[in-house]
């Protein structure tokens, strides 16, 4: 036992060496920090890479640490394809009124009609600003470089696109498959954001990090048009220029248009934008336990059109009964977490996994969907004739009437996927994020405008026109497109997105 307890010649060399690194690591705290070192240490922990990149905010105006702003290049591909639906009548089908074919399971039949490809490649340029600590101010600017949609005519095809009239013997569409929208491209909206840390775990590892964005999105180039890819140039309808049209020999089986149709104008742009300004609203809780960093985020979006647009009709342009005049509310929920396989602090090096799922939800609304160039742009004697609301009616006055522009009401659906991205911290100055994103949307009908409005009544007879109780009609409502038997509706609808970004952030002293 005491030969084993004897120390030997390597116990005392191991000794030797470990005692004074031992002595000098217990002195070392006490000594004063150069200002380099005070420096450095105070720029890893206000710049440290311990946070998401979901979470991350540009700060400023921290002792000791340099001034940081981040300028952002990014590249997107979004591809969408989804299969368009018609419900089943004797209108739109060509059946008889008791074919059994009509209601063959006791509920709404649907005819498929084509497919829906639409794809996008985006340039993203931004800019986040700091401003205080963990609070900055950002900007972003997507330029749609080419937007193309189509309709592949599949199932019964043209057949059923019927819209109830008859012109010198030959049946009525709404337009013609395959159809193709003009080529689009140019910038929708700048979004000028505030985006705020209001706890930090870099400054106190007690606490998670939560954010707080706050966005104004506003609308910039010029707002759509529905049109159709032409030879020579897009087909875009003129609203306002009405000119003779009903044929004398002309028959209609749903509605009795009376006024003049619109002409078609060739030198109009299809636009780009929406029209529409936006308030968005996000907050993000995360929080990083060894390799993992969980989050959980929540979002809204709220936009209201802005004025004169025909497209919508908002505010005081907004005609007596017409029930939706806005796009539909948005709202969603993101969880997921950011994996930390490898980083070395010491040289600003990371890399990290992103993994999200996001579930949304869109509101019922009046927008445009992808059938607004088909539609909008459609020669069709229901849809390119005018309306009026029940108080103007009678007068027929053209300056005074409701044009159908191709926007309709939608049905509320949910939207659900997942999100994927690499995210490589090279140095201090460059990061790079390469990803991609998949999202199903519910199937919902496009063209679902309620013929009546309950939330605006008259008790005026004259004004209900035919709507129960002391509601009225909305002037919206087309017959051959919003009635049951003639709605369209999306089913399968599906959209992958491949992005790549390039952030460069200068650390200038200060």
């Amino acid at each position: 036992m005491r030969a084993l307890l004897k120390p030997n010649s390597l116990t005392l060399t191991l000794l030797g060496l470990v005692l004074p690194c031992a002595a000098h690591a217990q002195t070392e705290p006490s000594s004063q920090p150069s200002p380099t070192s005070a420096a450095v240490q105070q720029e890893r922990l206000v710049h440290s890479m311990d946070g998401a990149f979901v979470t991350d905010v540009a700060d400023a105006f921290d002792p000791h640490t340099t001034w940081a702003p981040r300028f952002t290049v990014g590249f997107t591909r979004s591809s969408r394809s989804g299969t368009l639906q018609r419900e089943r009548s004797p209108v739109t089908s060509g059946l008889a009124p008791d074919d059994p074919r009509l209601s063959e399971s006791g509920v709404t039949e649907l005819d498929e009609v084509a497919r829906y490809n639409h794809t996008q490649y985006i340039l993203n340029l931004g800019a986040e600003i700091p401003v205080f600590h963990d609070l900055s101010f950002s900007v972003l600017a997507p330029l749609v470089l080419s937007d193309t949609r189509s309709f592949q005519a599949s199932g019964r095809g043209a057949d059923a696109l019927r819209d109830g009239w008859s012109v010198d013997g030959m049946a009525g569409s709404l337009f013609n498959l395959p159809f193709e929208s003009p080529t689009r491209s140019g910038i929708d909206q700048i979004r000028l954001g505030i985006n705020w840390n209001i706890l930090n775990q870099a400054r106190d590892i007690h606490l998670p990090t939560w954010l707080l964005r706050l966005e104004a999105r506003v609308p910039v180039g010029e707002v759509l048009t529905a049109c159709e890819a032409a030879t020579g140039g897009p087909y875009c309808p003129q609203l306002d220029s009405p000119r003779p049209s009903t044929p004398a020999d002309s028959t209609d089986v749903m509605s009795s248009p009376t006024a003049p149709a619109r002409r078609p104008a060739g030198s109009r742009s299809p636009g780009i934008s929406r029209g529409v300004y936006g308030v968005f609203v996000q907050t993000i809780v995360s929080r990083r336990y060894g390799f993992f960093e969980p989050f959980l985020g929540i979002e809204f979006l709220l936009e209201i059109p802005a004025g004169k647009l025909p497209q919508f009709l908002y505010g005081g342009d907004r005609p007596f009964g017409q029930l939706a005049s806005s796009p539909p509310i948005q709202g969603a929920l993101t969880v997921g977490t950011e994996i930390v396989p490898w980083e070395n602090r010491d040289k600003w090096q990371r890399f990290a996994i992103d993994l999200r799922l996001r579930g949304e939800y869109l509101s019922q609304g009046r927008d445009y969907t992808p059938l607004f160039d088909a539609l909008g742009s459609s020669s069709s004697v229901p849809l390119s004739s005018p309306s009026w609301d029940v108080r103007r009616g009678m007068t027929r006055d053209l300056q005074q009437a409701i044009w159908f522009t191709g926007t309709t009401g939608t049905q509320s659906r949910a939207r659900l996927g997942g999100y994927f991205a690499l995210n490589l911290q090279a140095d201090k100055h460059l990061r790079f994020v390469l990803g991609g994103s998949f999202m199903y949307t519910t199937p919902y009908a496009m063209t679902a405008t309620d013929a009546c409005n309950p939330n605006e009544t008259s008790d005026n007879p004259a004004d209900r026109g035919g709507c129960s109780g002391n509601s009225v009609p909305d002037p919206q409502h087309r017959l051959v497109i919003d009635t049951a038997g003639s709605r369209f509706r999306m089913t399968g609808d599906v959209t992958w997105d491949l992005q790549a970004n390039l952030i460069f952030t200068p650390r200038i002293p200060w």
